[in-house]
């Protein structure tokens, strides 16, 4: 899984703050991995920041083309690119897809309302060549543009007034909530051996889950009451609660 975005900015020749378009979009995709750095799971997910998009979408055009070459098997591309700025409130987010990449904006779209209580409109297109999520379609790539407007509403898109006053970051935090959702749905999270409350590590905050779940101030386990059945006998007793200490002891 890969979630993108690119970092150049318009106009060329004058001063180009460029935060919506497209700081917005890498500092999602920053906070992405800032999130999902703690976490294991089954697939890689890749963080990446284009360079040049608006030049022609070169830098995505640079990775997929090595990635064919290398035969890497890419099961979805996330692309955000403008994610702040609302002319309406509440606003949804655009998800550009075609139609093998259907299935991704679907998938994208339920996490969003699930996690993240924003509406998407997806918009299937043969050809929408404005972004880097299209440099992942010519090779046949499952890909999906996250856009505030398909048709850019804000005045300040490619000035030197798309500014850090004009975004709207709880807008922000919704799309960038659904894109983390996707990522760890469909990477497909692996917890070790011990972590009841699914953060991705075993610790001492895990045998305290089991104490609390033990002394009835805890009424359920994240993880499900059979991740704590260590001696396996299926009941969740002190015999698991002291196993799950040594454990944690190394």
């Amino acid at each position: 899984m890969i979630i993108g975005a690119h970092y150049d900015d318009m106009p060329p020749s004058a001063t180009a703050p460029g935060a919506d378009d497209n700081a917005s979009g890498t500092a999602a995709v920053m906070e992405a991995a800032r999130i999902l750095s703690r976490y294991h799971f089954g697939h890689t997910v890749r963080f990446i920041a284009f360079s040049a998009e608006e030049y022609g979408l070169w830098g995505s055009q640079k990775y997929v083309q090595g990635a064919v070459g290398r035969g890497e098997a890419i099961a979805g591309m996330i692309n955000l690119d403008m994610i702040a700025f609302t002319d309406a409130v509440p606003e949804d987010l655009d998800l550009i897809t075609n139609l093998a990449s259907r299935p991704l904006a679907e998938q994208f779209a339920a996490n969003a309302a699930a996690y993240a209580g924003l509406d998407c409109l997806i918009l299937e297109f043969e050809f929408w060549s404005y972004s880097d999520h299209a440099s992942f379609w010519d090779f046949g790539y499952p890909a999906l543009c996250g856009i505030e407007d398909e048709d850019p509403s804000s005045p300040h898109y490619h000035t030197n007034h798309d500014t850090i006053d004009t975004l709207n970051f709880d807008f922000m935090t919704q799309v960038v909530r659904a894109s983390v959702a996707t990522l760890a749905d469909l990477a497909g999270p692996l917890y070790p051996a011990g972590d009841l409350n699914l953060d991705g590590r075993f610790d001492a905050v895990d045998v305290s889950v089991l104490r609390d779940y033990l002394s009835d101030n805890l009424l359920e386990i994240p993880a499900g009451s059979a991740a704590a059945d260590f001696d396996g006998d299926l009941v969740v007793s002190v015999v698991d609660l002291t196993l799950l200490q040594m454990a944690a002891a190394g």
